[in-house]
């Protein structure tokens, strides 16, 4: 979402903000993910970025993102986006911690 945005900034900043290797990064030029994410939380003609969604073991993407069990955000002003998810800095930080503690320690899904 930034005027440097390319494939080669995206594989930078994976390896640099997920050094385990848990993550799944992809480069998307058209912002087709974020749209299909943000529709699905109820932004829909939105696109969702700077946005830590949280599934438990197991959720599949087939077509249509899935709704998180938890998510964050740092859209700022979007208004669908809600206000109560919101987080920066510090807050971010440990909303995520929080979150990658409870999700990773979760059975997989049958």
């Amino acid at each position: 979402m930034l005027d440097g945005d390319c494939e080669r900034a995206a594989v930078s900043s994976a390896e640099r903000l997920d050094k385990a290797g848990l993550g799944v990064h992809f480069h998307d030029p058209g912002r087709a993910v974020g749209a299909a994410v943000a529709e699905t939380l109820g932004g829909r003609g939105d696109v969702a970025w700077d946005t830590y969604l949280f599934y438990p073991p197991g959720i599949r993407w087939d077509g249509t993102p899935p709704a998180p069990q938890d998510w964050y955000h740092q859209l700022g002003g979007a208004a669908w986006a809600g206000v109560s998810r919101y987080r920066t800095g510090r807050g971010l930080a440990r909303a995520l911690r929080r979150g990658a503690v409870r999700f990773a320690g979760m059975d997989p899904l049958p």
